[in-house]
Formats: C-alpha cells, sequence, structure tokens
C-alpha cells in the first residue's frame, strides 16, 4: 500500500510537471510528463488492494484527470465514472461531487452539453449536502452551470 501510495505521489508530481506547458516547454519534455504521470498512476492502481477504496478513487479520479489532458474522452469516463461509484461505496459525496465537476467540464470541453448539465447538476446536489462548508463549491459549479447554458445557446 504504501508503495502504491508513492507511485500515486509521483504521479502526481509528473502532473504538475506536465503543466509546464504553460512555459512554452518543447513539446517532447511536455508528452514525456504526461506519460510519465500515466504510467506512475497505472502502477499504483494495480498494486492498491481492492479493499482500499478511498486510495483506488483517488487514483481512478487522477486517470481521469490524465486521460482528459490526453484529450481521451473515453477513458476519462471510464476512471471518472470508477472513481464516483468508489466514493459513493464510501459515503464520499465531497470526492464524488469533485470528480462530477471535472467530468461535467471534459463533456462541456468536448461539447457534449446535455450530458455536462447532468454530471453538474449531480455535482451541485452533492456539494449542497455539505451547506455552508461547501458554499464556494456550490458557487463554483453554478458558475460552471451558467457556462454550460451560455455554451447550448451559442
Amino acid at each position: 500500500m504504501y508503495q502504491a501510495t508513492s507511485l500515486a505521489e509521483l504521479g502526481s508530481v509528473a502532473l504538475g510537471r506536465w503543466e509546464a506547458r504553460a512555459a512554452k516547454k518543447p513539446e517532447r519534455d511536455v508528452r514525456r510528463h504526461l506519460n510519465d504521470a500515466l504510467g506512475r498512476y497505472r502502477e499504483a492502481l494495480e498494486m492498491t488492494p481492492p479493499n482500499a477504496v478511498g486510495q483506488l478513487a483517488v487514483i481512478h479520479n487522477q486517470l481521469g484527470g490524465v486521460y482528459r489532458e490526453a484529450g481521451d474522452l473515453d477513458r476519462v469516463l471510464h476512471h471518472c465514472r470508477e472513481a464516483i461509484r468508489l466514493e459513493e461505496a464510501q459515503g464520499n459525496l465531497y470526492g464524488a461531487a469533485v470528480t462530477r465537476y471535472n467530468v461535467a467540464i471534459a463533456l462541456m470541453e468536448a461539447s457534449r452539453l446535455v450530458d455536462a448539465r447532468q454530471y453538474a447538476d449531480a455535482a451541485l446536489r452533492d456539494y449542497q449536502t455539505y451547506g455552508a462548508g461547501a458554499a464556494d463549491k456550490v458557487q463554483k459549479t453554478l458558475a460552471l452551470i451558467a457556462d454550460i447554458a451560455k455554451a447550448a445557446t451559442a
């Protein structure tokens, strides 16, 4: 379990380095970091025992993020749906909301606006169960819903 956690952390470091694309790094360097993140998260997933539900949810969510950056929506949806399932299985609606919000963004970017709205609405419902503690997330999700509605009328 410790190795899997360490690998997932290394995946996060590599994903952070991938964001160096904003610093106008050479494309080969940027892709190398994204592929490194993907490899580390996959290794972590393989090493994580099935009863470590929380850790598996996090890894699946991170894999969804990597695939989003790579432009592979099918894999984004696969990993994010698994993350949501695992978060709900442990009663973590906040974690499920975070993932649903991320899926809504990916779907909006892919111009799948009806699906994006459904995920955003579900994220909003989940966040609202946390009351004032998630007020900022509720506002952010409402802004996303407004962006989706705007894109739908454009």
